[in-house]
């Protein structure tokens, strides 16, 4: 892998395509959007990954079966804001054979953590993250066990999904997509604020384990693989940085679309965007670039 040049500032992942030009004129370039649009960047990257392993010495075939794994219903497009579902639909264009695996059902654990977490947040001012706690994590495990014994998996591919990997007991090799980490999250994200101790030491178990099972870990920033390095010991050479494109159903073709109309609106609506998303430590300046 070469070295990745990393950065202490995370990346704008909902765009991509924003750079900073020197004049500070605020143009698009063309050909870097649709470039990056797909859904896991440039594909062929991604499926440039699948020969790092060797399914019985039939390497990248096609009929290879694919567990998709999710808590959430990956063909429910409000699953993560629609990136599951386009997810599975892309690695099926190039590979039929790919099974959902998901949702795993969490059950009275989900729904007691739920009321768990809000009972110490009432009491202590303290928030309990149920779906990184190790009895959930246990439970998908032993789900995720029989669906692989059924499906009889030869890859898992597993999307924001480190609470159904950490226990879990398989030889498959294992391909884990996320956009950041339990250490990159912690007092930075609203839902990963003032955890209980308890909590946050369940948590990164659970991270570290889905990282030392995995066989290749893929990010879409720097700034997330390089948590995955320092803070979880992740080997170099398993840590992949593929950015995410959007989950557009019909892709438009550059030349019907006029990059020079509102502009100002644009820019107005990322750097709301951006309020939203980072926290008032760090608001990325937002130049469009040509």
């Amino acid at each position: 892998m070469a070295a990745i040049k990393y950065s202490n500032k995370p990346d704008a992942l909902f765009f991509p395509i924003i750079t900073t030009r020197k004049s500070g004129k605020k143009v698009i370039k063309t050909t870097y959007i649709f470039k990056k649009i797909q859904i896991l960047g440039m594909f062929d990257t991604f499926v440039a990954l699948l020969t790092n392993f060797d399914f019985k010495n039939n390497i990248l075939n096609k009929n290879i079966k694919i567990g998709f794994l999710t808590a959430t219903d990956p063909n429910d497009r409000r699953s993560w804001s629609g990136t599951h579902y386009f997810l599975i639909k892309t690695i099926r264009s190039e590979f039929p054979n790919t099974i959902s695996m998901g949702p795993i059902n969490g059950g009275y654990l989900l729904f007691f953590g739920r009321i768990k977490s809000k009972i110490y947040k009432i009491l202590f001012g303290k928030q309990f993250d149920y779906h990184h706690s190790k009895k959930v994590a246990k439970h998908y495990a032993i789900q995720v066990k029989k669906k692989l014994i059924h499906h009889k998996i030869d890859l898992i591919f597993s999307a924001t999904s480190s609470s159904l990997i950490a226990y879990l007991d398989t030889t498959i090799p294992i391909i884990s997509l996320s956009d950041s980490t339990v250490a990159r999250m912690i007092n930075y994200y609203k839902g990963y604020t003032n955890l209980t101790p308890s909590s946050i030491k369940q948590a990164n178990e659970i991270e570290q384990k889905n990282i030392e099972k995995s066989t290749i870990l893929i990010y879409p920033s720097q700034w997330a693989a390089k948590s995955a390095i320092d803070d979880y010991g992740a080997i170099c050479e398993k840590v992949k940085v593929i950015p995410f494109g959007a989950n557009l159903i019909n892709i438009p073709q550059a030349n019907t679309i006029n990059f020079n109309k509102n502009l100002d609106e644009i820019q107005e609506v990322i750097s709301q965007l951006n309020k939203l998303l980072y926290p008032s430590n760090y608001i990325p300046s937002v130049v469009l670039s040509e």
